[in-house]
């Protein structure tokens, strides 16, 4: 049985082929990230229908990592990565479960915006900082945890995130409300703080 050959281009212009049982798939995903930035969502998805071990040697999730990845419902970032880039997650209108794990420190601007499908985060209490738009349009989100050692949330980090939002914040409602200064914008939720509830409505 002959083998399948896999093809690499660039603007239409051939790479190079092989056979894709010689091909080094994680080094072909490594010069991607440089080669391939405006498509390398879907060169994410194709690697991960192969099995590929991204936390090997990956410590951040990349500018655009699976950006408008349609397919993907859900995603465990492996224990490995410290920030989450710009745009990862971009458009994902299919993904409904995110896990952080505790390793995350930074979420990037627009990381999780337009995921349209996204009902649940749990932001892990060793993120630090929250970019711009980072979840802005996220019209399905009903829950969220945000813990007290995020010190910085961007602008419209959390705008258009629906009308029943529930957010358990442990640290005061002084404390939130100085945090989240402009970034609910259109989103309409209840805050349980550790000294009582914030609630804003419609």
């Amino acid at each position: 049985m002959d083998q399948k050959i896999i093809k690499f281009l660039k603007k239409n212009k051939e790479l190079f082929q092989a056979p894709e049982d010689q091909i080094d798939w994680e080094q072909i995903y490594k010069l991607a990230l440089n080669d391939f930035k405006d498509s390398l969502g879907k060169f994410t998805e194709f690697w991960l229908d192969r099995n590929i071990h991204l936390e090997n040697y990956l410590k951040e999730l990349p500018e655009c990592f699976l950006r408008k990845c349609n397919n993907i419902k859900e995603f465990k970032i492996p224990h490995s990565i410290t920030s989450i880039g710009k745009k990862a997650f971009y458009g994902c209108t299919s993904l409904t479960n995110i896990v952080i794990p505790i390793s995350v420190i930074m979420i990037g601007n627009s990381a999780f915006e337009d995921c349209d499908s996204l009902t649940s985060v749990v932001i892990p209490d060793s993120v630090t900082n929250i970019g711009n738009y980072a979840f802005y349009g996220c019209i399905s989100l009903t829950s969220m945890t945000i813990p007290d050692s995020v010190k910085s949330i961007g602008n419209y980090a959390f705008c258009y995130c629906g009308e029943n939002l529930v957010i358990n914040y442990n640290g005061t409602k002084a404390q939130f409300r100085t945090l989240t200064n402009g970034v609910f914008r259109s989103t309409y939720y209840t805050c349980h703080c550790a000294d009582g509830d914030i609630v804003k409505k419609r």
